[in-house]
């Protein structure tokens, strides 16, 4: 943060500002502090998870306005980690994300990345929230019972056999969020003063919007004009190599060796790739999501561990098609040099990339990209996992039409599903 200014506290949603977002510091924020309601965004992961928990939260704020006319207000919540003993601990990845967000998008310079997790009270206002859900509890009724039960499914529905909130979710569908939005407008409405609910902090009261999802298509669709506009990148923030016009960036996520150091370093045990998280083959690279191009055409490779031989795989695969290959090399792995392949990405005309790689997702989404390719693997694990979401959204294209700095431009996005492939050795 620089030096002088005020540390922000909030994120708020005002009528005469809408649609964008604006700072609630310590100056204005009495303001609000009745009648806007709160919504706790938990972070998580590095830059691209960032952005998507952060477009979910923010998402979740423009339609409480728009279709509900409710002002809410933010808190960002840092993810905390559980040792092998049970001590919980700071997640060490957002303290340089957090850096890096605030010095390379203007828009988040003042905002307080762990707003969220400073008052002591979180913990047991969340969980005094979860046990009103029995309505022996505080006079509840049914009703609200019902109510406080359902805006949970702005964050996806537990699947079938879990338990508990904190279980895996399916993923989140329109009709998800409309429901759990409505609900919580009524219960902010619903005269919750008498009821049981706790006011002890100015900024969080329960009933509360807790946002714990990372959101990569429901609400980005809907508002990605306005993302674009508050992600907007500092230009100083990035180098000046840039991709040629005629040239396609594929970026290879390398999930795998990511899994396999981390694996690693918590427990000495080599793992492989987690489910549904399994990426295309060199094969598949060449023969499916680059078969549209032309032998002689260029392009670039970016990938977070690009000294990696199996990074080599795919330069020998596209270059026997007779395509003109580089690597982006993005240095030492620390989260600067991360940005710089961000940046690189930015530029590019056409980005081929995994769609679980939320790096790749909001790179080609925010940047010059007008043909974005994102597939992903058709594995048992993504069945079970991504069943629903993948019935809605990989079946077709989406296109947006933008202007910017006064050229118009057409973004066109194109999801696709590729079989399991075995790397023979």
């Amino acid at each position: 943060m620089r030096e002088g200014t005020t540390p922000t506290v909030a994120l708020v949603m005002d009528s005469n500002r809408f649609p964008h977002p604006y700072l609630i510091t310590a100056a204005n924020v009495s303001a609000h502090r009745v009648s806007s309601s709160p919504i706790v965004v938990q972070l998580r992961g590095e830059m691209g998870n960032h952005l998507s928990t952060i477009a979910h939260g923010i998402g979740l704020q423009l339609a409480a306005w728009q279709d509900y006319n409710l002002s809410t207000h933010l808190l960002l919540r840092h993810q905390t980690l559980v040792d092998n003993d049970g001590t919980v601990m700071e997640n060490p990845k957002w303290l340089p994300t957090s850096r890096v967000l605030r010095q390379c998008f203007p828009a988040m310079r003042e905002w307080d990345f762990s707003a969220g997790s400073r008052w002591g009270e979180f913990d047991q206002l969340w969980k005094r929230q979860r046990d009103l859900q029995d309505e022996s509890l505080a006079g509840m009724d049914s009703e609200q019972v019902r109510l406080l039960k359902q805006i949970q499914s702005v964050n996806g529905r537990i699947m079938a056999g879990r338990k508990g909130l904190d279980d895996m979710k399916e993923p989140v569908t329109e009709q998800d969020i409309s429901e759990g939005l409505a609900a919580f407008a009524a219960l902010r409405r619903s005269g919750r003063e008498d009821k049981g609910f706790s006011q002890t902090s100015s900024f969080l009261n329960s009933p509360f919007l807790y946002s714990d999802s990372m959101d990569n298509m429901i609400l980005v669709k809907r508002f990605l004009k306005i993302f674009r506009d508050l992600f907007r990148i500092d230009p100083s923030c990035c180098a000046s190599d840039r991709p040629d016009p005629d040239e396609a960036v594929f970026h290879y996520r390398n999930f795998a060796k990511e899994f396999e150091l981390l694996s690693r370093r918590k427990d000495g045990v080599k793992r492989s790739t987690l489910p549904s998280f399994e990426e295309a083959t060199p094969h598949q690279t060449v023969q499916v999501l680059f078969s549209h191009l032309k032998p002689g055409h260029k392009v670039a490779i970016t990938s977070r561990f690009a000294d990696d031989p199996v990074v080599f795989e795919y330069v020998h695969a596209l270059e026997k098609q007779n395509f003109q290959v580089r690597v982006i090399d993005g240095g030492n792995n620390s989260e600067r040099q991360d940005f710089e392949d961000f940046c690189f990405l930015l530029h590019a005309r056409k980005i081929v990339g995994n769609f679980r790689s939320t790096f790749v997702f909001w790179a080609a989404l925010l940047g010059k990209a007008e043909r974005i390719l994102l597939y992903t693997i058709k594995s048992p694990g993504l069945k079970v996992r991504f069943g629903p979401f993948i019935k809605t959204f990989f079946t077709g294209n989406f296109k947006w039409h933008f202007d910017d700095d006064g050229a118009e431009f057409q973004k066109h996005l194109q999801m696709i599903l590729l079989p399991m492939e075995v790397i023979q050795d």
